[in-house]
């Protein structure tokens, strides 16, 4: 018969994170608009009964002890996370409304009483024109590797970082609640700019995520709840999210973050969501998009049944539209294409990039049977720097060792 281990026991006896009502993870996640509004996130346990509260100003005050020293003050929502042996308040706060470019100081914390508040904290908003760096990579883990290369991704000064998915590999596992714990912990830790500001999270959803394919949202532990990144529903119930959303980056780029068959919504829905984005955005000439799944992977077999429903789905609309770059993740290996259009090798085509090393263990080498398409792959731990310019974007691929192996450019559209 077969037999059954549970954590349980052991993970009561272990301390608990959060056991007082003063944020026990703080963390930054992009909104729609990246120049102008953040979601500020935090958790207490158990959940405060008190209104959850971001206090901020342009100003450091960091030797204030009262909550009326910051400027501004804005009020956010809670959701009460109950699993297991564990009962956490999930708190998140927009803010919006801010000056682009801009160094904000902040406090996060519920209620009036300051002890209830987290230390001083910063970050800086993104430009509203002109050039901008952001980091790339997926497939994390909660290891040592992980922390190498968050270390070398920080040192790049980036204003965000693009994150493609299996981030802790808990599989939707209420039980593995401590990984998550423990990347907050190591991404506060190391996911911080030269000049001590906190680095916000642009996410994809990945399988590891919601542990498989075709998933119901209410089913997906963790990465649905605590992470929002939709203004639209900032005020809403966690059940309003979805695994997709849309980014603008200074004043030429618009960055799509979808779901590439993980989350049960349908690819035609999607599909019609995708060609509205990319309407709204027909005068931006930087198109670019993150997802999970490869459409070209290294390592799986080229005719892998997701990677060619993706293709069917979204290879039109992504040609039509010009996109110039397309993160995919997945493979744990590091990948470049050709430029590549109607599935053939083309000038003006798009540049699929991946394939998710940032701390998993790389596989051995890539398919030959796909090398028609790769321009560069590598079995390596890495992250990309993304220089978004004013006439193109700048790929340089990074090492755990902080050097650099691999660069390109990428032009943006021009009719």
């Amino acid at each position: 018969d077969p037999q059954y281990v549970t954590t349980r026991y052991t993970r009561r006896l272990m301390s608990n994170l959060c056991d007082s009502t003063a944020p026990c993870h703080v963390y930054l996640t992009a909104a729609d608009s990246t120049a102008d509004s953040m979601f500020v996130n935090f958790q207490t346990g158990p959940p405060s009964m008190q209104e959850p509260r971001v206090v901020f100003d342009i100003a450091s005050r960091r030797n204030a002890s009262q909550l009326s020293a910051y400027a501004f003050h804005t009020a956010g929502s809670t959701f009460e996370y109950k699993s297991l042996d564990i009962m956490r308040g999930i708190h998140w706060v927009l803010l919006s409304g801010l000056q682009p470019d801009t160094v904000y100081y902040f406090r996060a914390g519920t209620g009036d009483d300051f002890a209830h508040y987290s230390a001083e904290k910063s970050f800086r908003t993104l430009p509203s024109s002109g050039p901008v760096t952001v980091v790339a990579g997926g497939d994390m883990c909660v290891n040592e590797m992980a922390k190498k290369v968050e270390r070398v991704a920080a040192a790049q000064n980036p204003a965000l970082d693009l994150i493609g998915g299996d981030i802790t590999y808990g599989n939707s596992m209420h039980s593995c609640y401590r990984l998550w714990d423990q990347w907050l912990i190591d991404y506060e830790l190391n996911m911080v700019t030269p000049a001590g500001h906190m680095i916000p999270m642009l996410m994809s959803i990945g399988n590891h995520e919601a542990g498989g394919y075709d998933k119901k949202y209410e089913n997906i532990a963790f990465y649905m709840s605590w992470f929002p990144q939709q203004t639209s529903v900032a005020s809403s119930p966690v059940t309003s999210r979805d695994s997709y959303h849309a980014h603008r980056i200074s004043d030429k780029t618009v960055l799509l973050s979808l779901d590439s068959g993980i989350g049960s919504k349908s690819f035609s829905d999607q599909t019609d969501w995708v060609t509205q984005q990319f309407a709204d955005a027909s005068s931006l000439p930087n198109k670019l998009v993150m997802y999970h799944v490869p459409m070209y992977p290294s390592y799986r077999s080229f005719s892998d049944w997701l990677s060619s429903d993706l293709r069917d789905e979204w290879l039109p609309i992504f040609d039509a539209n010009h996109v110039a770059l397309a993160f995919e993740n997945h493979d744990h290996m590091y990948k470049r294409t050709f430029p590549l259009r109607s599935g053939q090798i083309s000038t003006n085509g798009t540049v699929y990039v991946g394939d998710g090393a940032w701390g998993v263990v790389p596989r051995s080498h890539a398919n030959p049977a796909n090398s028609w398409y790769l321009a560069n792959s590598q079995p390596v731990n890495f992250v990309f720097r993304v220089d978004i310019g004013t006439t193109n974007t700048t790929l340089t691929a990074i090492g755990q060792d902080g050097v650099a192996f691999d660069t390109f450019v990428v032009p943006f559209y021009s009719n």
